[in-house]
């Protein structure tokens, strides 16, 4: 799909105009386009009126004008309230590239100024990444009669911008980040038998080929020998190796920080001996999306030059299985750092991977670590599938983190870090147990327990992802499946980085 800015013009011919319209309308339009003539703009108006048109985000009215032999279709968008103004954008891009494709329209335009007028300070990013968002499938298990059709070929920001390098830039920025969003929902989606931890570590590799990344991959015995007692347990039930990997970003200049992000990266999980039930466990290919976010991130990090800033992403990857080799209810593993850990239920494996991933990120003497896992089921039901979870120990990094998540449309809320709780993952036999109280309190626990791997004195924020790293009805922006949560909410973190303020 080729995105490009053109200024308007009354001859243009495309198979689709695409107009979006905020909440409130009917007291601002005169017109609907500049690119249909009076008549027609009134009888549409009108027809909006009479249908009762809200302009509700994503809400459409397809209106095909066959009697214009430049401008075949138009299609009405609304694009809901101004001060939400960015996510909508996405959304109304991603919604006329899906009306697009439903009527096979090849060249499509989208008039920019008449919805803007000052409202975003990036609006030709945000509606192409809405574009190659919304234009999403997962077909690579598809014979090609059943693959889903990509019909548009180019489009049309009809703006004043024209030439604009500004406006060149923003697109290029847009198009990444989607793409590689994208990259990490393709990730999420392949099935668990072909992307095991090999194949992680092989797309790491190739990363780590990109300009100004390196890729160390450590394997069992070198995990090992680091004592990752905690994360070679989950691991001991699969036939499939662990690795650790680790992608390491280097700026050109000086750089004014050092951040390490730390992905969960469970191929599959079964829950271990500790089994899950057999219902819904096929999406559980999606325990890895920590890690594919993480790596997804390493991509954009790399193409779009992050400035002055030093990243590590790491993510220890392995599989979750049941056998004669696996880890026991009851089992007590040692961490690298000499902590010892209960293993009371082997489904709850992730904050054992990251009770050694955690320690290892601090090896490299971070200003901060982030980690974001599916980490708990309790977390669906405190905030569903649309808003992640976050706790920390820095509030200036959590509020940061939000903020960028608001940018980007990806909603975080956050949890407290609840210190009478600590007394559900204390163990009789050993320094912590890996699940507190049945029932109460699992994502606050959860955070608790990867607390006592992280230094005091190096702020940490923890997201959890369960719910929101996979979306089983969809979106405007997401078809069924994995969502690639976090990528784009990273990046925006990252190129507006700040050292977090003190406590």
């Amino acid at each position: 799909m080729k995105i490009e800015v053109i200024k308007p013009k009354q001859n243009i011919a495309v198979d689709l105009l695409a107009v979006g319209l905020w909440k409130d309308w009917e007291k601002t339009a005169r017109m609907i386009s500049h690119l249909v003539d009076p008549k027609t703009n009134q009888w549409i108006l009108n027809t909006l009126k009479k249908e009762k048109f809200k302009a509700k985000p994503g809400e459409q009215k397809l209106i095909p004008l066959n009697s214009n032999r430049s401008i075949q279709n138009l299609l009405i968008v609304g694009l809901g309230e101004v001060k939400d103004c960015e996510n909508n954008l996405r959304r109304m891009a991603a919604t006329t590239v899906r009306s697009a494709t439903k009527i096979h329209a090849k060249e499509i335009a989208i008039e920019v100024d008449p919805i803007l007028r000052g409202k975003s300070e990036t609006p030709y990013q945000l509606i192409t990444e809405g574009l190659l968002l919304g234009n999403y499938s997962f077909d690579l298990y598809k014979s090609k009669d059943n693959q889903t059709p990509k019909t548009v070929t180019r489009v049309l920001l009809l703006s004043q911008g024209k030439g604009s390098a500004k406006a060149s830039k923003e697109i290029k920025t847009g198009e990444v980040l989607a793409e590689v969003t994208n990259y990490a929902r393709d990730l999420i989606n392949i099935p668990a038998t072909d992307m095991t931890p090999r194949r992680m570590v092989e797309e790491a590799k190739k990363i780590g080929q990109l300009p100004r990344i390196s890729c160390r991959i450590l394997d069992q015995n070198a995990c090992r020998r680091l004592g990752m007692g905690s994360f070679l347990a989950v691991a001991s039930g699969s036939k499939q190796p662990p690795y650790l990997i680790h992608l390491h970003y280097r700026p050109s200049g000086r750089p004014k920080g050092r951040v390490a992000i730390v992905g969960k990266g469970i191929t599959f999980d079964s829950g271990g001996l500790s089994i899950k039930p057999a219902s819904g466990m096929e999406t559980m290919k999606d325990d890895m999306s920590g890690a594919a976010a993480v790596l997804g991130l390493m991509k954009a990090i790399s193409t779009l030059h992050l400035p002055l800033l030093e990243v590590h992403g790491i993510a220890a990857v392995t599989e979750n299985m049941p056998s004669g080799s696996a880890d026991k209810p009851g089992d007590v593993a040692t961490t690298m750092i000499g902590k010892t850990i209960e293993i009371l239920n082997t489904d709850a494996e992730g904050r054992l991977t990251l009770a050694d991933a955690l320690p290892y990120a601090l090896r490299q003497k971070p200003d901060l670590v982030i980690d974001l896992a599916t980490l708990t089921g309790a977390v669906i039901v405190a905030l569903g599938d649309l808003c992640a979870g976050i706790m920390g120990t820095n509030q200036d990094l959590v509020d940061r983190l939000i903020a960028s998540g608001q940018k980007t449309g990806e909603k975080l809320w956050q949890l407290p870090l609840i210190e009478e709780y600590k007394e559900d993952i204390k163990s009789s036999v050993a320094d912590l147990k890996n699940v507190g109280a049945k029932g109460a309190a699992g994502t606050i626990t959860a955070g608790l327990f990867l607390r006592e791997f992280v230094d005091e004195k190096i702020p940490w924020a923890h997201v959890d992802i369960a719910g929101t790293a996979w979306t089983e009805k969809g979106t405007a922006l997401c078809p069924r499946g994995g969502t690639g949560f976090m990528v784009r909410t990273l990046f925006h973190f990252l190129t507006h980085y700040h050292r977090p303020k003190s406590k």
